[in-house]
């Protein structure tokens, strides 16, 4: 396969993955760190108990593990073009401007940044590049089990003083200045976001060391001789990614404690299932033509996928919070799902355009500046 085509396929999954994230981003832009529940919906009805409930099955966490496989894999063409000394310093200092802007963006802009995870994750992937396969497989097993265990142990219903904390968060989102906004945050998110790192770095070394792997096994170098890999991964994931919801419907419905970590259990293993099917039902799509020409506006909101997931955020945070327009708590669940289309195919159109007159986004421009120089 050649590299044109391998960045487009690359490009399309990305695209499609940002779509994802909007989605589920919107949900927790309309929130608090404190009133999103573990088991959540028990108040809703209707078109919206469905909606919530679908969100949550079919797309929360499964977007931004795709990012991190497509990092993860990223990260071995960086390789592939020079592993040198010089070129890990590089990458380095693409870390570094990372981790600034994730900082900055976290503490400006919004609390669920994932910017700052993926460089200080980044670091520990440096670590395992010249591992072998095996010693990559078995970290990301103990990874993942050691984070998924983790958040069964610590995770828990809302109780009488969780309630009273949600009370106070929605009330500083609703009421409080830009500047209140930024000292709410400081005090009582990012400390919490701190301490998820625990939790959140293994989750995302599991998906960047699996993105390595795919990358060294050369699955995306060959597609063409890829084919029946690939559909057997489709239809395992898929049917793993059918059993864990279901499973997750019913625990979910259950009321005890250990239904209730049944649930987490489950939920992790939906997240990673549940984005190699959609990865692999992509890859399968795009060898259609149809639907290869369907997906193709994907391409280019892929290729600025850093500018546009942060014009997501700013914009989103402005509409909804207090200090903006204000429609924080009053965006029905079943509107997210067609907000976010709309708001995509605006994405869609801003990045082709940007992309007519110049070769990547301005973010994306600024970020090779920051690690590589002006050129």
């Amino acid at each position: 396969m050649s590299v044109n085509k391998r960045v487009k396929e690359i490009d399309i999954i990305r695209g499609f993955a940002l779509f994802g994230v909007l989605l589920v981003n919107l949900t927790m832009i309309d929130a608090t760190l404190y009133s999103m529940e573990n088991i959540p919906f028990k108040t809703l009805s209707g078109m919206e108990y469905i909606a919530a409930w679908s969100i949550r099955l079919l797309a929360q966490g499964k977007f931004y593990t795709i990012f991190s496989f497509l990092f993860g894999l990223g990260f071995y063409y960086f390789l592939k073009k020079e592993n040198s000394d010089r070129t890990m310093n590089r990458f380095k200092r693409r870390l570094y401007a990372l981790l600034i802007l994730g900082i900055l963006h976290t503490i400006f802009i919004w609390h669920g940044d994932i910017l700052h995870v993926y460089a200080l994750a980044g670091f520990f992937l440096i670590k395992m590049k010249s591992k072998s396969d095996s010693e990559l497989i078995r970290n990301m097993i103990v990874l993942f089990l050691f984070s998924t265990t983790v958040m069964m142990l610590g995770s828990q219903a809302s109780g009488s003083q969780m309630t009273l904390t949600a009370s106070e968060a929605i009330s500083a989102y609703q009421q409080n200045s830009y500047l209140e906004m930024i000292s709410y945050r400081i005090r009582n998110e990012v400390p919490i976001g701190l301490f998820n790192l625990i939790v959140v770095i293994p989750k995302v070394l599991v998906l960047f060391y699996a993105g390595y792997y795919v990358g060294r096994k050369g699955w995306f170098d060959q597609l063409e001789t890829q084919w029946n890999r690939i559909k057997f991964y489709w239809a395992v994931s898929g049917v793993s990614f059918a059993l864990s919801l279901i499973m997750m419907l019913i625990l979910a419905h259950s009321n005890n404690g250990i239904a209730f970590k049944g649930f987490i259990i489950f939920e992790e293993l939906s997240t990673l299932v549940g984005s190699v099917f959609y990865m692999t039902t992509i890859l399968l799509l795009t060898q259609n033509k149809v639907m290869r020409r369907v997906l193709a506006p994907l391409e280019n909101l892929g290729k600025m996928a850093l500018t546009n997931y942060l014009i997501q955020t700013i914009f989103w945070t402005t509409v909804i919070n207090g200090h903006g327009l204000g429609y924080f708590g009053k965006i029905p669940y079943y509107a997210y799902f067609p907000i976010a289309l709309g708001f995509i195919a605006l994405e869609i159109l801003m990045s082709n355009l940007w992309l007519s007159k110049f070769k990547q986004g301005p973010m994306e421009k600024l970020w090779r500046m920051a690690y590589r120089g002006v050129s």
